[in-house]
């Protein structure tokens, strides 16, 4: 990190990624995500961790619906997209998404975007960072996805955007389908079709299956299942002679642009660790991808203490107004609508009465006169006069 008086700036050569399905787990995503705050810039995760963390107000229940979510982190921001988040996992239809990418915050200044409008769908999340280089705005796409290996519901997806799809400059997941492509010494293998159809569709989109230093470490790690195809280390059932022995494999896979792969500074490796994968039956794949060039300078969005009482008073008008216009809400469809006009309200106003600063390294301005005669006397007293 080095200061300077025009800004503060930090050498993003690199985005360090992890991808990593955490079986459903709260407690290994919030691990994750506590542990590794310091060691990645985004992590993608397959099958997160959901639970019921509050109740919000509801207009068919009195007592509130609980809202599920996943978990959060001071340092990360997750990217989901718009979904009831009121219902219940072991509801029929369940809309929660089974990826989910976080960015780290220190990535706000690249302003990173959940591209809904090029895919929407539970099994596969487009995540775009946008770098200002020059005159011209350079994009970094990462894709997260998760594969059922009973529907194939993502492959299927990605296909369906026929000449829509986009080009992509990453892309990892859980994917479910073994191939020798990626695991030679497959004990079980897919129909050739899948494998064929997930490296046809990558193709598409400019990727191509990147192989990682340690090509034949399993990703997902041996285990053992009951009668009703159920982990025993879920059931915690002892094990019994009509149990089933399941090999580990290669399922967790990572596709690349070509000018990724061939870079010097790209790196690609498998956790062959045990205690890596916490209480997952899969290894992380940890991912160091090239990104700037250059030096990148920070700017944040200040509000001048000025300008404060004009922020609130158009604040205070407008949500007076909008109380005026909606006096009774009835439906679930005009509360959203209240709700989403608030957020509009505020985010206008902020952007009405802030504006663009770089950092320049010294922070806010506490030093004082009583600091300069403090550190004068100290100094005098640590080298006396005449003292060398």
């Amino acid at each position: 990190m080095n200061s300077t008086t025009k800004g503060q700036k930090h050498a993003f050569r690199t985005l360090r990624i992890l991808s990593f399905n955490v079986g459903r787990s709260w407690e290994t995503t919030t691990s994750v995500l506590g542990q590794y705050a310091n060691h990645y810039d985004i992590i993608l995760f397959q099958e997160p961790g959901w639970r019921g963390v509050r109740k919000q107000p509801s207009t068919r229940n009195p007592e509130g619906d609980t809202a599920y979510s996943p978990p959060l982190n001071e340092s990360w921001t997750p990217h989901t997209p718009v979904f009831d988040a009121t219902k219940n996992v072991m509801e029929p239809v369940d809309e929660r998404p089974r990826v989910l990418t976080y960015t780290h915050k220190r990535l706000d200044i690249f302003n990173p975007k959940l591209r809904t409008d090029i895919i929407k769908h539970r099994d596969i999340s487009l995540v775009t960072l946008y770098l200002k280089q020059g005159d011209h705005i350079k994009t970094m796409d990462i894709m997260n996805v998760y594969n059922d290996g009973r529907t194939r519901e993502a492959v299927t997806a990605l296909e369906s955007l026929d000449n829509r799809i986009p080009l992509i400059d990453i892309c990892a997941g859980n994917f479910n389908i073994h191939n020798r492509t990626w695991n030679e010494n497959a004990a079980h293998l897919d129909p050739i079709i899948w494998g064929d159809r997930l490296k046809d569709v990558m193709n598409e989109m400019g990727l191509e299956y990147t192989i990682p230093d340690n090509p034949n470490q399993p990703t997902r790690a041996p285990r053992t299942i009951d009668e009703d195809n159920i982990p025993l280390s879920i059931t915690t059932r002892t094990r019994h002679n009509d149990d089933t022995e399941i090999p580990p494999s290669i399922i967790d896979l990572v596709f690349t642009s070509e000018e990724i792969s061939l870079s010097e500074l790209f790196k690609l490796h498998v956790c062959e660790n045990d205690a890596d994968r916490m209480a997952s039956d899969h290894f992380p794949i940890q991912i160091t991808i090239p990104f700037s060039k250059d030096d990148v300078v920070y700017y944040v969005t200040k509000l001048d203490p000025e300008n404060e009482e004009d922020y609130e008073g158009e604040i205070g008008d407008k949500l007076g107004n909008l109380a005026e216009e909606r006096e009774s809400i009835n439906l679930r469809e005009e509360l959203e609508d209240v709700v989403e006009e608030t957020s509009r309200i505020f985010e206008k106003a902020w952007s009405n009465w802030t504006e663009e600063v770089k950092v320049t390294g010294k922070g806010k301005s506490w030093w004082s006169k009583e600091c300069t005669r403090a550190f004068n006397n100290l100094r005098d007293e640590q080298n006396p006069k005449g003292k060398c």
